[in-house]
């Protein structure tokens, strides 16, 4: 993992001598920095969000609003373009777009604090009816305001295992994944280790480790002495294998790291055991 974060300051001076990052690049930089889940802290003008308690953005760009015990209210789509100034949110319930009914806003991201505001109205054609994008966070400009807080280790909704419903193997692959993340989080290194087979192959970087002995070398320096923790972002399973996207914390040295420092863990599972563990960086 320490070599990952090397690769991270390297590509960070690389991009640095790019003149112009792609558009699409930009927005999905953005979207990552968004994806998880968000505690709502604030609400102006209050009671406008009913019962809703969080906020869930995917990396797909769907979203959805889901009350105190995470049981989804509504859901919809949104888009972010990081490039503007102020930066832009626009989005919608599903029920919404039908109507052809819009949300149009602004956001400012400060590392786990997270500001909305915006405002309603509806498209005829491509001409946008109702008041204009806001051009502040403020409430002479906004319909509504939010205030959120990205949850770290929530619970039940940073839980792996309540995010997927389904088949054995799908349980079997979600129950892994939870264990995977609570060894770390909870600096569990022999936890850890049982997880993996006996010729288990480690793709960090790029950099192989293979069996258990070297596996827990790795582990000791490079997860458990920097004190890394993951907060889970999103989980996607295939048909033998999970990937989480996290959040990456710990004591190292952040110098140079984009923050929030996001990685995939792409997990393979042979006979309830990791037959190998592929540690990257999140696309961008």
């Amino acid at each position: 993992m320490r070599r990952i974060m090397l690769c991270v300051v390297w590509i960070t001076v690389a991009c640095a001598a790019v003149a112009a990052e792609p558009a699409e690049d930009r927005v999905a930089t953005g979207k990552l920095s968004l994806v998880g889940k968000w505690a709502i802290t604030k609400v102006h003008p209050e009671g406008v969000t009913k019962n809703a308690h969080w906020l869930l953005f995917a990396r797909d760009g769907n979203y959805a609003a889901l009350d105190k015990e995470g049981k989804e209210l509504w859901a919809g789509t949104f888009e972010i373009v990081p490039s503007t100034t102020p930066k832009s949110w626009d989005h919608r319930s599903h029920d919404a777009r039908k109507s052809g009914a819009d949300q149009l806003g602004i956001y400012e991201l400060n590392g786990d604090a997270l500001t909305m505001a915006c405002v309603g109205g509806q498209w005829n054609g491509n001409e946008w009816v109702g008041r204009p994008r806001p051009r502040a966070i403020d409430p002479k400009d906004a319909d509504v305001i939010l205030e959120l807080s990205r949850a770290k280790h929530a619970g039940k909704l940073a839980d792996p295992s309540n995010q997927r419903k389904g088949s054995s193997m799908t349980k079997d692959l979600s129950t892994l994944a939870t264990k995977f993340m609570r060894a770390i989080n909870e600096n569990d290194p022999s936890g850890f280790l049982a997880m993996f087979d006996d010729d288990t192959i480690v793709d960090d970087a790029g950099r192989i480790i293979r069996g258990r002995d070297a596996i827990q070398q790795w582990a000791a320096h490079d997860i458990f002495a920097a004190s890394v923790t993951l907060d889970a972002l999103d989980m996607n399973e295939y048909e033998s294998g999970v990937t989480i996207t996290a959040k990456i914390d710990g004591a190292f040295d952040r110098n140079g790291l984009p923050d929030p420092l996001i990685m995939t863990f792409d997990i393979a599972l042979r006979d309830g055991k990791i037959a190998k563990l592929t540690c990257r960086l999140a696309d961008r």
